[in-house]
């Protein structure tokens, strides 16, 4: 493979080698009557994996050219406006290891393991960022309802949960204030204490458990397979 075919590898691994992530304020400096969820943006590497120094942070309604003004507008500081270590004002999604799901990490963490490997590996050159004309449908957090499933505390009332999803088999689901965990979309659809065999033949005799959810996007509800065709879309 020739050199131009190839950048320098980030010392955190494959995990930190992506051009884009989503990112989001640490709830802890958050600013007041700020939701977290609101914050959730995309923070593209412009200029290689291993460069923090050159990004753009896209919201749903805004750009940022670096995370100092993405911080001005959603965190408090405690240093009236000084951002001194502003990688630490944020958590970053990160799918860590193979085996596991996406994780928000501390941005510090995040900006450690970007640094470039020492001594140099190299990677082959990831494509250029998308250009994301939907920012929205690339964020991590979703309200989804069920189709027919309702509340156990409002019986006419669709079941809704929270989603954090960054991948199509790279999710988890939370319902409720007992906040109840479900790591399959296949489970929480079913009701919970569904098998693998359960799950197996609902999505033979079925379709997929994304036929019967909605996800909230911008204020409108996308019929679950809508929504996984439109995210799966190169933008």
């Amino acid at each position: 493979m020739s050199s131009q075919s190839q950048t320098l590898a980030t010392i955190g691994g494959k995990a930190f080698n992506k051009m884009s992530y989503v990112i989001r304020m640490d709830e802890r400096f958050l600013k007041p009557g700020t939701k977290l969820r609101d914050t959730e943006a995309i923070l593209m590497k412009i200029d290689g994996p291993t460069n923090l120094n050159k990004v753009i942070i896209r919201t749903r309604t805004k750009d940022y050219a670096t995370l100092e003004a993405y911080l001005d507008d959603y965190a408090v500081s405690p240093s009236k406006g000084k951002w001194w270590g502003g990688w630490m004002f944020i958590q970053v999604l990160v799918k860590n290891l193979d085996l596991y799901n996406s994780s928000w990490i501390s941005g510090q963490h995040f900006k450690d393991g970007t640094e470039p490997s020492n001594p140099p590996t190299y990677i082959p050159t990831p494509p250029p960022v998308p250009n994301y004309p939907n920012v929205a449908l690339h964020l991590a957090t979703f309200t989804i309802r069920h189709t027919t499933r309702k509340s156990p505390s409002q019986p006419s009332t669709p079941l809704t949960a929270e989603l954090t999803f960054s991948g199509l088999d790279d999710y988890n689901i939370k319902q409720g204030p007992a906040k109840l965990h479900y790591d399959s979309l296949g489970k929480w659809h079913l009701g919970g204490h569904a098998t693998e065999k359960n799950i197996a033949k609902d999505l033979e005799e079925n379709g997929s458990p994304w036929a019967h959810v909605h996800v909230l996007v911008d204020g409108n509800w996308i019929p679950g397979m809508e929504f996984i065709a439109m995210r799966d879309t190169p933008p």
